[in-house]
């Protein structure tokens, strides 16, 4: 079967037809690492996974609804691009049992992609699921990234790494009065950012972001 890809070089987010939107539920967000447009997910799982990859400071970016692929005369459109360890990755969100009726239109995509620098990856709803609570503190730190970018924290970078610096490990609350959030406005995106690129490590694997959070600096 004749297999093509009509924008492999360039991963945009492709327009959800009203038809599907109709059958699906859409979720909108906008995200650190896909900042120029409304991201758009059609189920929740796939916002999750938006979450993970914001948290993933080896992730700088993401699109998603990336690749529109013809499987001969079927269309098929990716659900998400990401670059990570200079790996391109191309994949698919589904459910364990949802893969394996999707095995030959994977099989297709990936001896298609043999020749390039790209990668067909399965990602499972249950791996994703597994991280809701990282997920979802990634989505809020991230609409906070997302809607500060104009925000200068220079001084505010360098008081955050000075009190980490002065501990082994400091909860959120040591670093910003949590009563006064507007006033510390600089230091909490400073730690964000910091968080974003990898400098600091945030403990949100369990518990949602509070002033209890663990902070720590990158190793």
């Amino acid at each position: 079967m004749k297999v093509r890809c009509s924008n492999l070089d360039s991963p945009f987010q492709h327009p959800t037809r009203l038809g599907f939107k109709v059958k699906v539920d859409c979720y909108l967000s906008r995200c650190s690492k896909f900042p120029d447009e409304i991201a758009v997910s059609h189920c929740p799982v796939e916002m999750l996974f938006w979450g993970v990859l914001e948290g993933d400071p080896e992730v700088r970016s993401f699109v998603p609804q990336s690749h529109r692929f013809y499987l001969g005369t079927e269309r098929y459109t990716s659900d998400i691009y990401y670059k990570k360890r200079g790996r391109r990755i191309i994949a698919e969100l589904k459910s364990e049992k949802d893969f394996i009726d999707f095995e030959e239109k994977s099989s297709l995509i990936r001896e298609f992609l043999k020749s390039t620098l790209y990668e067909f990856k399965h990602i499972t709803n249950e791996s994703i699921r597994e991280r809701e609570t990282f997920a979802r503190n990634w989505l809020t730190i991230s609409r906070t990234l997302i809607t500060s970018t104009d925000i200068n924290t220079v001084t505010a970078t360098e008081e955050v790494l000075d009190r980490l610096s002065a501990a082994s490990s400091v909860a959120v609350g040591d670093i910003i009065d949590m009563q006064s959030r507007v006033e510390n406005c600089q230091l909490e995106i400073a730690l964000f950012r910091l968080a974003n690129i990898g400098k600091v490590h945030l403990s949100l694997d369990h518990s949602i972001l509070s002033a209890d959070t663990e902070v720590r600096l990158c190793d």
